[in-house]
């Protein structure tokens, strides 16, 4: 999996720097190098290194548009300061999202069709988009797809949200006509992992960050690739 620059945050320390642009591919992190390493492996690797206290410093290098590769000394901000709120916005939240690669390509010419997400689990909480806040959960519903599919990365505006108690609990598939945005599972309630289900997945109540693939190699081989967050198709 590569990992892009898809945007930065203006004044943030990437911005100050003068040098990351968007598009640039990131390479290393403390000089360990992380080109081309597997989904999962990549992302331990970011929440391990790159996270940090307020005024240290983190080391990154880039491989930029034209190839050439660069290194930046970044000092590390506080974990939700104002320009983090700036960028996502108080109200957006980060799920996932697993689907097929062939899925994958329509979900980002059309947008997410109610009538389809949530096929297998429609029976929990209606009619919906169907989303986690765990990767692991999306990753399990992709894996079984050819070339083990493909991982959607969004950021989704609850807005009114019903929380299911039990289940029991006889509005868990009648949120919709009670005026609610999206309903909410917890661990344990229905099933082990929790479940979270979008009314209207359309901008801006849920707009696509990235996307991923399930197994790199396979997908490249079958003609699928990742080009500044977006699936590609020969």
């Amino acid at each position: 999996m590569l990992v892009y620059v898809k945007c930065l945050v203006s004044g943030g320390p990437a911005d100050q720097s003068g040098r990351i642009q968007p598009g640039d591919v990131l390479q290393l992190v403390n000089d360990e190098d992380i080109y081309g390493q597997g989904l999962c492996d990549s992302l331990d690797l970011l929440r391990e290194k790159i996270p940090g206290p307020a005024g240290s410093m983190v080391k990154l290098g880039f491989r930029n548009s034209a190839g050439l590769l660069y290194d930046v000394h970044l000092a590390r901000t506080a974990y939700g300061d104002q320009q983090k709120e700036r960028a996502w916005g108080e109200r957006y939240r980060t799920f996932y999202h697993g689907t097929s690669l062939e899925a994958a390509m329509n979900i980002q010419k059309v947008g997410f069709d109610v009538q389809r997400s949530g096929s297998n689990a429609g029976a929990a909480l209606g009619q919906g988009l169907y989303v986690s806040t765990t990767l692991e959960k999306a990753l399990n519903y992709a894996k079984p797809m050819p070339c083990q599919g493909a991982i959607f990365e969004l950021r989704v505006q609850l807005g009114r949200c019903y929380k299911v108690t039990d289940k029991a609990d006889r509005n868990k598939q009648n949120w919709q006509q009670m005026g609610f945005d999206s309903a909410w599972a917890p661990d344990g309630t229905i099933g082990v992992r929790e479940e979270n289900c979008i009314k209207d997945p359309r901008p801006p109540r849920v707009v696509i960050h990235q996307v991923f693939l399930g197994h790199t190699w396979t997908a490249n081989k079958a003609g699928y690739w990742i080009d500044k967050g977006k699936l590609r198709k020969r």
